[in-house]
């Protein structure tokens, strides 16, 4: 209910043990992560980053997981292919706007800083 006050279209669960919230109200993807720690979302990005922007443009969004680790990290990402900014800028805006937002673990930023400074950004190479 609070989610539909706000507007939300589409909700996005990160992680393979993350349930929906109610498919009948939502349009939801699930977000194959595996862990924190380990885990990598750079393959995730091309389609998940299309789906957010029609999500966006049909209301808006909901990216969670438990930790909220691997969903901060998708929207920094996000922020960062979409709007062109740097690591640090879009995860400054990303704890401007989400305030139970923890600093990303070391695995995560490695992901995204690293990311940033390949020649396909803010696309993937093709083996990946």
């Amino acid at each position: 209910e609070e989610l539909e006050g706000k507007g939300i279209f589409a909700t996005f669960a990160v992680g393979d043990a993350v349930t929906a919230i109610d498919e009948n109200k939502f349009l939801h993807t699930q977000i194959s992560f595996s862990n924190d720690k380990e885990g990598t979302l750079l393959p995730s990005f091309p389609k998940t980053f299309k789906a957010i922007s029609q999500g966006i443009e049909d209301g808006g969004v909901f990216v969670y997981c438990p930790s909220r680790q691997a969903s901060s990290a998708l929207v920094t990402g996000y922020l960062m292919a979409t709007q062109r900014l740097s690591f640090d800028d879009a995860w400054r805006q990303v704890l401007e706007n989400c305030s139970e937002c923890e600093d990303l673990n070391r695995n995560l930023k490695r992901q995204l800083t690293t990311w940033a400074k390949w020649p396909e950004f803010p696309g993937l190479p093709e083996w990946m």
